[in-house]
């Protein structure tokens, strides 16, 4: 006897189901019963609800993580090495991240680069690879500003997932005193995370990823907080065109 996995509770395939039904439930209408055509109807709403409640769910603690991390420096960078510690103790999800955006970035040492000085031909445990790179990349070692600006692109991150959210839903959500905010925060820190913002964006990657958001990216706000002319063409300028 075959047996039915219910399709709210595999939200990939309900949406993959959604968009390929979507597109064609107009032509198919033209064939079905009154009874039928309402039943379907019905139908593509339950796959709907589902989907949009499962990623509801993840958004939600996804923006909580966030929330979080804005509040203090630390909070920031403690979010950062946490996405960091699961990027090198859970090698599955870490080689597709590594084939799916390649290579790191300069704060980042990856796992399994061999030894102490990398001459060693037995590479690392990823726990001993973890402990190397905070020991490298954290406390004293961790560059002027860098926390400061990593709190302003988590800042960023969640505005960015909050617009995201609601284009994905159809809502309208007003950002431009959010953003002109932003830029004013950046503009009172400029000596301090100057430097340090363009370095954070590859930060943010890892975090994003340790949150499963990866596909949450709005069509409005870019990913980077320095991309100043995408933020003035999508944002602080559509009034005024």
């Amino acid at each position: 006897m075959t047996h039915f996995i219910p399709l709210r509770k595999r939200p990939v395939l309900s949406a993959l189901m959604l968009l390929l039904l979507g597109s064609c439930f107009c032509q198919a209408q033209e064939m079905l019963t009154d009874s039928a055509r309402k039943e379907a109807s019905e139908w593509l709403k339950e796959v709907k609800a589902g989907y949009l409640n499962t990623s509801s769910s993840r958004i939600q603690k996804a923006v909580a993580a966030l929330t979080a991390a804005t509040s203090t420096e630390n909070a920031a960078m403690k979010l950062y090495v946490d996405a960091m510690k699961d990027r090198f103790l859970n090698p599955t999800s870490m080689m597709s991240r590594m084939l799916n955006r390649g290579g790191g970035f300069r704060m980042m040492r990856m796992p399994g680069s061999g030894g102490k000085g990398g001459n060693s031909s037995k590479p690392d445990s990823p726990s001993t690879a973890f402990s190397n790179w905070r020991k490298q990349n954290t406390g004293n070692n961790v560059a002027p500003g860098f926390k400061k600006a990593l709190q302003i692109q988590c800042k960023w991150m969640l505005l960015c997932l909050r617009k995201a959210d609601a284009e994905k839903n159809e809502r309208e959500l007003n950002v431009s005193s959010s953003v002109l905010s932003m830029l004013d925060e950046v503009a009172a820190n400029a000596k301090d995370v100057g430097e340090q913002l363009p370095m954070v964006g590859g930060a943010s990657e890892v975090i994003r990823t340790y949150l499963n958001i990866g596909d949450y990216r709005s069509e409005t706000l870019p990913d980077n907080l320095m991309d100043l002319n995408t933020i003035f063409d999508r944002v602080l300028l559509v009034p005024y065109k």
